[in-house]
């Protein structure tokens, strides 16, 4: 869920061809570009939410080190 929480963030905040190279199902290459979009985001607070829930992410899927 948090996931999603984070992708729609992204979704919004993002041009749409930032995303488009990931295959829908994949939900790791997702998440790297959101980790490599999330610096557009300009409103601190919700870029700072998009990190922690990325963060969420990486350690549901069991990748605690991309998490840190």
């Amino acid at each position: 869920m948090k996931f999603l929480t984070a992708l729609l963030v992204v979704t919004i905040l993002l041009p749409i061809n930032a995303y488009a190279s990931c295959n829908s199902a994949d939900k790791l290459c997702i998440m790297e570009e959101i980790k490599v979009n999330a610096k557009e985001i300009t409103q601190k607070n919700w870029r700072d939410t998009t990190y922690r829930e990325l963060a969420k992410s990486y350690t549901y899927e069991d990748h605690e080190d991309k998490a840190i």
